[in-house]
């Protein structure tokens, strides 16, 4: 559980991280610092990331419930030894 901690937390960096670049990119393109094709393409490149970050923020949750759910099933088991 204690790596599965680590990774979630490190997946939070991360999304963290991909909203700031995201709010950086729409100042950088309002202030006209960047070309709309520039701006299409880091902002797909970011929407990318994201999918990807939510991804893994699924498959981190749901090892967390079944890795939760099998440690109550072997104290259940062992309580009725």
């Amino acid at each position: 559980m204690e790596e599965l901690a680590k990774w979630h937390t490190l997946n939070r960096q991360w999304s963290e991280e991909l909203r700031r670049r995201t709010k950086s990119l729409v100042q950088r393109r309002l202030a006209e610092e960047i070309t709309q094709d520039d701006y299409v393409l880091f902002r797909q490149l970011t929407n990318e990331d994201s999918l990807e970050c939510r991804r893994r923020a699924t498959l981190l949750r749901d090892q967390v419930v079944r890795r939760s759910w099998a440690i109550e099933r072997n104290r259940a088991a062992i309580g009725e030894l």
